[in-house]
């Protein structure tokens, strides 16, 4: 993880917008192999936080969705249930 700038701030940007970058390629594997693709992002548990919240949708060309809940645990309860697919 070198060269790490000295910014603290910086260094998690670039890491946030490296995790989105992976999840976009992810999105387009699967758009290739012929799943279904969301039109808006939702973001729950310890990732909905105000700067993860702003870059996912700006990587991933989806728009922000609504989330009744930003707990990790209600989350997957309701993709176990199949209220979110």
């Amino acid at each position: 993880m070198t060269p790490r700038p000295t910014d603290d701030a910086a260094f998690l940007h670039g890491l946030f917008q490296g995790i989105a970058r992976t999840e976009r390629e992810c999105y387009g594997v699967m758009a290739a192999h012929g799943a279904k693709m969301r039109t808006q992002i939702l973001t729950a548990g310890g990732g909905a936080n105000l700067v993860w919240t702003a870059i996912r949708p700006v990587v991933l060309g989806m728009s922000p969705g609504p989330v009744q809940s930003s707990g990790a645990a209600v989350g997957t309860a309701r993709l176990v249930l199949g209220a979110v697919i």
